[in-house]
Parts: structure tokens; sequence; C-alpha cells
């Protein structure tokens, strides 16, 4: 890999993990979320540090060409991320529904007396 390209992909890796943070400390995002970015960010860093390891692992796995194993594991990763976050969103909705429910009887409670 290039030295300019290596430069390059390391200032959008240090730009991200900038994102990342200020929106957690902005509360844009939550921990558990913040936690899930800085793994990829620690996995591109760790990409960008042994430019060979990802070619060692990808013909360990039987792949032909790198950049068919980073599509592979990119694919999959959002994957497994988009179900999680359906996840949190169904459990969010039902909260929502709970607290409404609830608010709902307080609030009948409250007009009787």
């Amino acid at each position: 890999m290039k030295t300019s390209l290596i430069c390059f992909l390391c200032i959008c890796v240090v730009l991200f993990l900038v994102l990342v943070f200020r929106s957690l400390m902005h509360q844009k995002i939550s921990v558990k979320q913040g936690l899930r970015w800085f793994g990829v960010v620690a996995v591109m860093a760790i990409a960008l540090a042994f430019p060979g390891l990802s070619s060692t692992i990808s013909n360990f796995l039987g792949f032909e060409i790198t950049s068919n194993m980073i599509f592979i594991v990119g694919f999959f990763a959002l994957l497994f991320m988009t179900y999680f976050m359906s996840v949190e969103l169904t459990q969010q909705k039902k909260s929502i529904a709970l607290l409404s429910q609830e608010l709902s009887i307080l609030k009948a409670k409250d007009e009787k007396k």
C-alpha cells in the first residue's frame, strides 16, 4: 500500500474516532453504540497498522482476493449491527407503550380526584 494512501486512511480513522467521541460527549449516541463504533475504529486501526494481516487472514480462510473477504466481513458486520439495533428498537417500543399506558392510568386517576 502506498504511503500517501495509508496517511489518508489514518486521517479518516482519526476523524471518525473524533466524530464518535463527540457524539458520545453530546449524547447523540448511547455508550453501548459508542463502544460498537470504537470497536470498528480499533479494527480499522489494526488493519492500517498491519496491512499484511488482512491478506494473511484472507488466504487462511480461502479467499482469493483480500477485498472479497473485506466485503464479506463488512456485510456481516452491518447485518449483525442492524439485527441488534432492531432488537433494541423493539425493546424501546415496548417500553414506550408501557410508559404511555401507565401515564394514561395516572392521568385518569388524577382526573377522578
